[in-house]
């Protein structure tokens, strides 16, 4: 005798559209550009639906199994390879390789890689290996500039030169472009070039840091930025707009108001 179960209205939804989350769930490296198909016995790489297997990854148009073999890829995943896993568990470039045993070094954009032994050493500085027990790695232009030097009591590079934290400050614009050491006084930030003591003022700041001006905290008890204007966010609040170009402070007229 066979049994069958009427569900009430809306139930049958439920369970599909939870049955979807879940494959969902269980195949996050599955693109969606096969349309609906079964994700349990399928995969879709790159648009081509496929067996699943044991697979349960795309490499490129390849699908694979990550517990077996390791996928590198390069210029922004137009290049793909596929390679045994054994002891590799990180790719440089193209290359499957062991990072217990081998240093990936490679220039900023990752356009040319090189794989050297670790040995003694712990990190790269562009190509060249190095200890950062002993060396600071300095760097300016999105790291395409490298630089090597003997720390000393050094910890941190202002651009291309090495400075001691607790005695400077190094102040920057233009993304690390333009950049100054100064002495650190009783100063502990920067507002683009300027160091100042953030107990005592507010740096606000528009377009990415473009334009910075400093404001005294003390004026209305000011403890955050609306655009380049102070405000007290326990007595008013900040309205943004015109696609984050427009800036306006408004009263508070509740605890949950809102622009």
């Amino acid at each position: 005798m066979a049994f069958i179960w009427a569900l009430p209205a809306g139930i049958g939804v439920i369970i599909l559209t939870a049955q979807l989350q879940l494959s969902a769930l269980i195949d996050p490296y599955s693109d969606s550009t096969c349309g609906d198909h079964n994700r349990y016995t399928h995969i879709c790489c790159a648009g081509t639906l496929q067996t699943r297997n044991t697979n349960d990854r795309c490499c490129g148009s390849t699908p694979y199994d990550s517990r077996q073999r390791i996928c590198c890829s390069r210029n922004g995943g137009s290049d793909w390879s596929l390679t045994s896993k054994g002891r590799n568990d990180a790719c440089c470039g193209l290359t499957a390789y062991t990072t217990s045993q081998t240093l990936c070094c490679s220039v900023a954009d990752g356009t040319r890689t090189s794989m050297r032994t670790k040995g003694s050493y712990d990190a790269c500085c562009g190509m060249t290996r190095y200890r950062t027990s002993e060396k600071l790695c300095c760097s300016v232009d999105d790291g395409r500039r490298t630089s090597l030097m003997s720390k000393g009591r050094n910890d941190a590079c202002c651009g291309m030169t090495l400075y001691r934290t607790s005695e400077k400050l190094c102040c920057s614009v233009d993304d690390g472009r333009r950049t100054s050491l100064m002495s650190k006084g009783g100063n502990d930030a920067c507002c683009g070039m300027t160091p100042y003591r953030t107990s005592e003022k507010l740096c606000c700041s528009v377009d990415d840091g473009a334009r910075t001006s400093l404001m005294s905290r003390a004026i209305g008890g000011n403890d955050a930025c609306c655009g380049m204007t102070p405000y007290k966010r326990s007595e008013k609040i900040c309205c943004v707009s015109d696609g984050g170009t427009r800036f306006t402070v408004r009263t508070r007229h509740g605890a949950f108001d809102s622009c």
